[in-house]
């Protein structure tokens, strides 16, 4: 079968090659769909992580609200709506700065 020859009329090549090209698109998509599913995840585990590891309450609620703010950005929610959310401290922020 290695030299078999398939004789097919034109439209059906190009119905073959119409499926071909939306059988990419769509890997594509979903690729693409996944790979936000990961980075979403990942995010939302430091954020989590960083909170455990936390000692100040202050900072435990910073990186909450982060987490919560990743799920909102991903699901396309509207925080605002919600009222405030309590922000924390950020102790990146508190950080000294090293002089020489």
């Amino acid at each position: 079968m290695k030299s078999a020859t398939v004789t097919l009329s034109y439209e059906d090549f190009e119905e073959i090659k119409k499926k071909a090209h939306l059988y990419e698109v769509t890997k594509e998509s979903n690729q693409a769909r996944e790979e936000r599913q990961v980075k979403f995840i990942e995010t939302l585990c430091q954020a989590i992580e960083k909170a455990n590891d936390s000692k100040s309450p202050e900072h435990k609620q910073h990186y909450i609200s982060q987490g919560i703010r990743k799920i909102c950005e991903h699901y396309g929610i509207d925080l605002a709506e919600y009222g405030e959310l309590d922000e924390g401290h950020d102790p990146e922020a508190e950080k000294p700065v090293k002089s020489n």
